[in-house]
């Protein structure tokens, strides 16, 4: 599993986007929090599924999300 976290200033736009790219993906969407922050939104999300150079295709294709900030993701230990 992994832990993914991102701030963004277009929720609307850049969480539907995120979403659509774990369906193509085969990843399952364990959990998934939107927060109000400074500026737009802070996302938290779970995902599980696919092996370690999908997590990072994943990470490579949301992260660039123009207005996407401070993106993170992490295997969870243990998962």
């Amino acid at each position: 599993m992994y832990q993914v976290e991102f701030l963004t200033c277009d929720a609307l736009d850049h969480l539907p986007r995120a979403l659509d790219v774990i369906r193509k993906m085969g990843f399952a969407l364990v959990d998934l929090q939107m927060k109000t922050a400074p500026g737009g939104a802070r996302v938290h999300m779970i995902l599980d599924g696919a092996g370690a150079q999908s997590a990072a295709v994943f990470a490579e294709r949301v992260s660039v999300l123009r207005g996407l900030e401070r993106f993170s993701m992490r295997e969870l230990a243990g998962a």
